[in-house]
């Protein structure tokens, strides 16, 4: 069977609290992350819901990066991940109503970006509440949560690193360009059951609306 496995982009929560979403590290991630920088004094929570398919225990992992390991030991940034049911989020720092899990994340060894297991848990509700706690106020850094009751599962959660074919006609279709035309053409394709080849020549998508330029997609509605 199939694991239950729950993806979560961490800069997509409903509510980011006191945390900032950060492109420091798009090279390596392939996407924005979120970062707790509270100069020393722990931010308010990030949280959002998830529905999970499926009851039963599911362990948490965690993609951060312990950002002054190249410093000095431990972990300047630190945060715990809670999860529970939605209608407790009001009161969600009482432990006694929660499911905190027990490790404090962002203590890898090296300043990489690593998969941190954080621990099993047992929702309480199909839909959930889930929050990001930070623990030190010291720019704590998550870029996404998996969650999954493949309980065996190991990192990496991500795609492995596509290997581009000499041979075109391995691929019914070829979009030349990652801004918002090749991105809406190539998933448009896929949906359809094609096989698609996306080029692109810089290290993040989306052309002029990337976070590289920020030229935000306004479209005719923001003409006069």
């Amino acid at each position: 069977m199939l694991a239950a496995t729950v993806f979560v982009e961490c800069e997509n929560f409903k509510d980011l609290g006191g945390w900032a979403v950060e492109t420091q590290s798009m090279r390596q991630l392939g996407s924005s992350y979120v970062m707790a920088h509270g100069y020393g004094k722990p931010v308010a929570d990030a949280w959002t819901t998830v529905v999970f398919p499926e009851d039963g225990d599911y362990t948490i992992w965690a993609r951060t990066r312990n950002w002054n390991a190249v410093w000095t030991k431990g972990a300047a940034g630190r945060f715990c991940v809670g999860i529970g049911p939605a209608e407790l989020k009001h009161s969600y720092t009482t432990k006694s109503n929660t499911c905190w899990c027990s490790d404090e994340l962002g203590a890898d060894a090296d300043s990489s970006w690593h998969w941190q297991k954080a621990g099993v848990v047992r929702p309480r509700a199909n839909r959930c509440y889930i929050c990001l706690h930070d623990l030190t106020g010291f720019n704590g850094r998550c870029d996404a949560l998996v969650f999954t009751d493949d309980l065996a599962a190991k990192p990496p959660f991500a795609s492995p690193e596509a290997k581009v074919s000499d041979n075109p006609a391995t691929y019914d279709l070829a979009v030349v360009g990652g801004g918002m035309a090749g991105i809406c053409m190539a998933q448009t394709a896929v949906r359809h059951g094609l096989k698609v080849l996306l080029l692109q020549d810089r290290e993040v998508l989306g052309g002029c609306n990337s976070s590289e330029v920020r030229v935000g997609l306004g479209g005719a509605w923001h003409l006069p």
